[in-house]
């Protein structure tokens, strides 16, 4: 899985900290100016294609939730502060 932008990161947060949501629901929670609702969608979607994200419909609507951990993807991509240094992996069975 890729890392996540911060707009991706910033909707997974949302779903992590309070379950599934609508996308009417997660506008709620957005500070003024909120974006369209068009935008969060899009936003959804690409998140659901790229795996991080699932949907039940209800009634003519998607209520989307988490389908993977926060622990599970995120943190694992954030990589140490090193002081300026590189840090380099090497295949030892080679």
């Amino acid at each position: 899985m890729k890392k996540l932008t911060a707009k991706e990161k910033e909707i997974m947060d949302m779903l992590w900290q309070h379950g599934p949501m609508f996308v009417r629901d997660m506008l709620k929670l957005y500070p003024d100016p909120k974006p369209h609702f068009n935008t969060v969608s899009t936003q959804v979607r690409i998140l659901e294609s790229n795996g991080y994200v699932n949907h039940e419909a209800v009634g003519n609507s998607y209520r989307y939730q988490a389908a993977i951990t926060e622990e599970a993807n995120v943190y694992p991509y954030e990589t140490p502060d090193l002081g300026g240094y590189t840090l380099r992996v090497c295949n030892m069975d080679a």
